[in-house]
């Protein structure tokens, strides 16, 4: 019935953008404290923003921002708002977006028995973009658990959601046990690398540099390889969480309740 839904879109701005690199910066970030993302202005260079993602746990410094925004901008156009980075701020990449007909999606209520429901717009609005990205969608109901479809898709699907309401959508934790155990096996190694320094121990140092650099490229093959076991968004866990939290029908934090909008 709702197969040729299309979500409505409009110009995206500055600021838009700037509100999907803080909700970037959040999901990052996800169980740190928010002074750094609170900080976080069009006037913050991109040296500081790349120590924050690192300071974040993440090592990745995020370069497709084309994902991120829905553009399809040349390399050469993004390395000049991006170098020299303690030069370059995040007002200049928001406002490259802003001018390269970038848009953002507009959650657009639809009537359900009578009533004008903008929970109902964003669940299709949230099954389209699922079905855009090639998920079987023919089963997805209101009360679906969201995990089982996420996970399929996830890193077309989640920068997509991002931009339906990233000052509303709660942070998207992924779950990678072996991921996370070749992190912390990077920072033992250096640890190890430190300790044969200062005991000087070269045995020990060398050991500690060949773990290093073993761990390290292990993380980058499970980053691009690995698959997630699981994935959480806030609190939600079925379609219609996920859809009232978008509205702003409910807020993901804390206790999840119902908002009184």
């Amino acid at each position: 019935m709702y197969d040729d839904y299309q979500i409505s879109t409009r110009p995206m701005t500055a600021d838009d953008a700037f509100a999907i690199l803080v909700a970037l910066m959040r999901e990052a970030a996800v169980g740190y404290g928010d002074a750094t993302i609170n900080a976080l202005s069009f006037d913050t260079s991109i040296f500081e923003w790349e120590l924050a993602f690192i300071g974040a746990g993440d090592v990745a410094i995020p370069r497709g921002f084309n994902a991120i925004f829905g553009t399809s901008l040349s390399a050469d156009a993004w390395k000049a708002v991006l170098e020299p980075p303690r030069q370059r701020t995040l007002g200049d990449v928001c406002r490259l977006v802003a001018q390269h007909a970038a848009v953002t999606p507009v959650i657009e209520p639809i009537t359900v028995m009578g009533d004008r429901s903008h929970a109902a717009g964003a669940f299709l609005a949230v099954r389209r973009i699922l079905q855009d990205e090639g998920v079987d969608v023919s089963q997805l109901r209101p009360s679906s658990l969201l995990a089982p479809y996420l996970l399929e898709k996830w890193q077309h699907v989640l920068p997509r959601l991002r931009q339906l309401a990233p000052q509303r959508l709660p942070p998207a934790t992924i779950a990678a046990p072996a991921q996370l155990a070749c992190a912390h096996a990077v920072v033992a190694s250096g640890g190890l690398l430190l300790l044969g320094l200062k005991c000087g121990s070269l045995r020990m140092a060398l050991a500690g540099v060949v773990c290093l650099i073993g761990f390290c490229i292990t993380v980058m093959m499970l980053r691009r390889f690995g698959a997630p076991v699981e994935i959480r968004i806030g609190a939600t866990k079925t379609f219609r969480d996920l859809s009232q939290v978008l509205v702003g029908e409910r807020v993901a934090w804390p206790g999840f309740p119902v908002s009184t909008r």
